[in-house]
Formats: structure tokens, C-alpha cells, sequence
């Protein structure tokens, strides 16, 4: 059921349209039954009863009205009710005549309340309809068959004039509503065209990251390059030492402790191959959900993103001598699309390697820390140029020759961090280095397409 304040409150806030005609026919009842009931008992009081008991009636129709309305909230019956009451209001003034003959005035807001209501054509139906009554009543006045408080004239000429009124609200409103109608055409082509123009961006966007991904295939490759040389080298050795050991018959195959001892040496030696092979299984296969569009969320802690990350491109850097320290301070699981995730710390890391090389830096190093559900990527490679330490995610900016860089790395690393996952991504020069830092936010609830 709607408060008896709530009309008042809500006026200026709804925007259906409805809602506007439920609080106003709301709002109408409880003006009319508040100044009715004053009328009434001033009426009463000072010895017009008739009046005053007529205006107790119709406050006492109102009142059933506005409570039946609460109920059941029909628009069609609620205004239906207040034209009806409004007429009987009508005749009850052209009898009285109010206080001092100023009643009828009020009578002005009928064709206000009736376009309102009924709209355009039922509304103009509701003004002849209450032209026609109060009309008919001043007949029979003028014929002496009741009498009113107001002149036959003076009827006539209200009547006439609140017929000019209706005429001007009429076509007013006819003007709003077409303008309305413009209005509503205009903001749904507008949220269309928001619409299309969106889907492109989010299609740009996807091909951005897919674009970035590609570039970085070939880094990719020649750090899994690294990544296998050492597990494909010793697989190599060990089945070298394995060969040679069944050429030379290290073994005495003759006696029970012969066989026992090559049994535990060749099952050991094939445990390794199998812990060396099981390397380049996990490998090849971080490799590959790198490279494939995430469609879900998972949740999983950073540690875990960062050691995926270090395993594809690990052996790169230990190879180029740069020392990698790891804290890690926080075990949470959050809710990320952790490929992307993956993009953004390959994308930090390998752009550190590359400096690196570019300045021929003497000791390199690169220290990752994460607390709660913050990474930072620090390196000691002399920092970002002052210059030009705004520009680096912007799209295409790239600070490597043109053979090297694509300039899409960390622009997509900013969209991946603050457009799907709400976080932060931000760069400061820090001692003889530059620190990025990612905070991340609360997922977006749309997955990625």
C-alpha cells in the first residue's frame, strides 16, 4: 500500500508515466478529502447543513475511493471515480456557491485533471460531458425548477470560458505528446545507436587483446625454446647413459643382485624422464591456455598466476643472467580471468628483459612481490624517461624500433586490469628502477566474449 506522504515524495522522481497518474490521483484524493472535511464542518458550524452535509458526503466518497484505490491501484477506475466526483463538485458549487461565490473557480483545473487522466480524446469526451451537466442545470434554474447561487449569464459565461481552456489544453497537450513521442524516438535511437557503437568497441577491444597476443607469439615460442632446452638436454643424457649402460653389460643379468641393482638404476633414470617430460607437459600447456579466450572466470591466487607466468618465460631471463626474487604474501583466491592475467605480467616482465638488453644493464634484476591482491613488478633497469612515462599505455606508443614493438602490450594490460577486473594499473620510477603496481577490483559480473 502507498504512504499517505508518498505521492508528495515521489512526484518528481518517477518517470512512468503510471506512476506519475497513481500519485497524482493519490495526491488529488487527499487534497480534496483535507479541504472538504474543513468546508464541511465550517459549513456545518455555522448553520448551512445542507451544504455541509452535502461536502461530508462527497469527502466520505472520497475517502472510499482513495482507500479502494490503495488496494487495488487500477488507474482506469481511480480516474474514472475523480471525474465522476468532480461533477458532483460541480453542482454542489453552482447550489452554493462557496465562500462568497469564488467556489466555481476551482472548478478551472477540470480539464487539466481530465487530459491528464484520460489523454487527449476520452479527456475532451470528460469536458463536453461536464459542460453539457452544468449546463443543463442552469437551464432548469433558468426555468425555475431549482435554484443556484449563480445567474443563468454567469454560468454560461464560465462554462464558455473553461470550453476556450479546454481548447488550449487540448492542443497543448497534443503538442507535449508529440513532443514526448519525438522525445522517446530520439532516446531509443540514441540508446540504440549507444548500443552498436559499444558492441563495436567491446569487438575492437577483443581484437586489441587477440592483435597483442598474436605479437607476442613469437616471444612465446623462443621462451619455451628455453624453457625445454635444459629437461630436453638431460632427457637426452639420460637415455645416452641408459644406452650405453645396456651396450657395456654394466650389469650381471646372471645373478639375482645384478638384476635388482639394474632394475632400481633404469626405473629411476625412467622416473626422471618422466618428471622431465611432465616439465614440458606443464609448459606447453600454461603456453596453450595463454593463448586461449578466457570465457569464464576462475578463482585462483596471484602466487599462482605469477608462477604460471614465470613458467613459460623463466629460463628466458635466467638465461640473459637476470636474478628474479619472489616474495609472495598472500594466499587469497580471487575471481579473475587468469590468462589475461598471465598477458599483463608477461607483458611487465618481458618488457623488463628487453630494456635490460637495451642498456646493457650489469646486474639486472627483477623482484616481484605480492600482498593481499596487489603485484608489484620492480626491475633495476634506470627507470622510464620523465617524458614519456605518460604516454607508455597509449595505444601503439611503443619505445622499442618498430621491428621489436607493436605499442599494444600495456594499453591491453591496462584495459585487461581496470575494464574486467575494476583494478588499477600504474607506473612510477622507483630508486634506479620502475615499479608497476596492480591492484585488482571486484570482477565484472559480464564475462568476456
Amino acid at each position: 500500500m502507498i504512504s499517505f506522504f508518498k505521492p508528495f515524495e515521489l512526484l518528481d522522481k518517477s518517470e512512468d508515466y503510471d506512476m506519475y497518474q497513481i500519485y497524482f490521483i493519490n495526491a488529488l484524493s487527499l487534497i480534496g478529502i483535507v479541504f472538504l472535511s474543513i468546508f464541511s464542518v465550517y459549513n456545518m458550524f455555522f448553520g448551512i447543513l445542507t451544504l455541509g452535509l452535502w461536502e461530508l458526503v462527497i469527502t466520505l466518497v472520497l475517502v472510499v475511493n482513495f482507500f479502494f484505490f490503495q488496494k487495488h491501484q487500477n488507474i482506469k477506475f481511480g480516474s474514472i471515480a475523480l471525474m465522476l466526483i468532480m461533477i458532483a463538485l460541480s453542482i454542489l458549487l453552482l447550489i452554493s456557491g462557496g465562500i462568497e461565490n469564488t467556489g466555481i473557480f476551482w472548478l478551472y483545473i477540470y480539464p487539466v485533471l481530465a487530459f491528464f487522466l484520460q489523454g487527449s480524446f476520452y479527456g475532451f469526451v470528460w469536458v463536453l460531458a461536464f459542460i453539457i451537466i452544468n449546463f443543463s442545470f442552469a437551464v432548469m434554474a433558468l426555468n425555475n425548477i431549482i435554484t443556484l447561487s449563480y445567474s443563468f449569464i454567469e454560468v454560461r459565461q464560465f462554462l464558455i470560458s473553461l470550453f476556450v481552456l479546454s481548447i488550449m489544453v487540448y492542443f497543448y497537450e497534443k503538442v507535449v505528446t508529440n513532443m514526448k513521442n519525438k522525445l522517446k524516438d530520439s532516446n531509443e535511437k540514441l540508446r540504440t545507436e549507444v548500443q552498436i557503437e559499444v558492441e563495436k568497441n567491446r569487438k575492437k577491444e577483443q581484437h586489441l587483446i587477440q592483435q597483442s597476443r598474436l605479437a607476442q607469439m613469437g616471444e612465446m615460442i623462443s621462451m619455451i625454446a628455453h624453457q625445454w632446452r635444459q629437461p630436453l638436454g638431460a632427457i637426452s643424457t639420460t637415455t645416452a647413459n641408459l644406452q650405453m649402460k645396456i651396450e657395456l653389460q654394466e650389469f650381471a643379468l646372471d645373478t639375482k643382485e645384478g638384476i635388482d641393482e639394474s632394475n632400481r638404476y633404469f626405473l629411476q633414470r625412467l622416473k626422471n624422464i618422466n618428471g622431465f617430460v611432465h616439465n614440458l607437459t606443464t609448459t606447453i600447456d600454461d603456453f596453450r591456455n595463454f593463448y586461449k579466450p578466457n570465457k569464464k572466470s576462475v578463482t585462483i591466487t596471484l602466487e599462482k598466476v605469477v608462477l604460471k607466468s614465470l613458467n613459460i618465460i623463466k629460463a628466458s631471463l635466467i638465461n640473459d643472467n637476470i636474478e628474479i626474487i619472489e616474495k609472495y604474501n598472500s594466499k587469497e583466491g580471487i575471481e579473475m580471468y587468469d590468462s589475461e592475467m598471465m598477458q599483463v605480467v608477461l607483458n611487465i616482465l618481458k618488457n623488463s628483459q628487453d630494456n635490460f638488453k637495451e642498456k646493457n644493464i650489469k646486474y639486472p634484476q627483477i623482484r616481484i612481490t605480492i600482498q593481499d591482491r596487489s603485484i608489484s613488478i620492480y626491475d633495476n633497469g634506470g627507470g622510464i624517461p620523465e617524458d614519456i612515462i605518460e604516454k607508455i599505455f597509449d595505444p601503439y606508443f611503443s619505445t622499442k624500433d618498430e621491428k621489436n614493438g607493436t605499442g599494444l602490450g600495456l594499453y591491453m594490460s591496462k584495459i585487461i586490469v581496470e575494464e574486467h577486473h575494476n583494478g588499477k594499473l600504474e607506473v612510477e620510477n622507483k630508486d634506479d628502477g620502475v615499479c608497476f603496481s596492480i591492484e585488482l577490483g571486484e570482477l565484472n559480473s559480464k564475462p568476456l566474449q
